[in-house]
């Protein structure tokens, strides 16, 4: 029974990391249609810096 428990422990958390990274995509997709200066307004950041923005509790 326990390893059946992991099993699907695991594949929960796998779920939950694809959603994750679904999400932030989409994140990067929609600040990417915006312009530099709408980045810039909004969140104060140039657009290479679009990925870092969104990934930012993962980096530090």
């Amino acid at each position: 029974m326990t390893a059946l428990k992991k099993s699907g422990n695991a594949a929960l958390d796998f779920l939950t990391q694809v959603s994750i990274a679904q999400s932030r995509t989409a994140q990067i997709e929609q600040m990417n249609l915006l312009s530099d200066h709408e980045l810039a307004e909004r969140f104060q950041i140039n657009r290479d810096q679009i990925v870092t923005y969104v990934f930012r509790d993962k980096m530090y």
